[in-house]
C-alpha cells in the first residue's frame, strides 16, 4: 500500500455558529490573508489553516487541519499527524513580511 501526503494552505470564513461558510486554497501561505477576529459584513471571522490530505493507493483516506493561532502553527494537526517544519518556517517568513 502506497501512502502519500499533500499539504495546502487555506483561508476559512467562519460563521457565528462555528461552521465554515467559505474556503480559499493556496499552495503558498503568501497568497492568503492573515487570520482576523474582526467580523466581515456577513458576520464571519477569518481563519488561516494548513490542511493535510492522506492518500492510500491514490484514494483520499484522511484529512486533518492545523489552525494558525497567535502567529504560530501547532506542531501537530488536529488528529495527531506532525506538521512538517518547513510550513512553520514559511509561516514565520509570511508574518515577518506582513507585519
Amino acid at each position: 500500500m502506497k501512502t502519500e501526503k499533500t499539504y495546502i494552505w487555506a483561508n476559512e470564513w467562519i460563521c457565528e455558529d462555528g461552521g465554515c461558510d467559505d474556503r480559499v486554497y493556496s499552495d503558498g501561505v503568501r497568497a492568503l490573508d492573515l487570520p482576523s477576529a474582526v467580523k466581515d459584513k456577513f458576520g464571519r471571522t477569518r481563519e488561516l489553516a494548513l490542511i493535510v490530505d492522506v492518500h492510500e493507493d491514490g484514494e483520499l483516506v484522511e484529512q486533518q487541519w492545523a489552525y494558525v493561532k497567535d502567529g504560530d502553527i501547532p506542531s501537530h494537526f488536529e488528529v495527531g499527524l506532525p506538521v512538517p517544519g518547513r510550513f512553520q518556517a514559511e509561516l514565520h517568513k509570511y508574518f515577518e513580511n506582513k507585519i
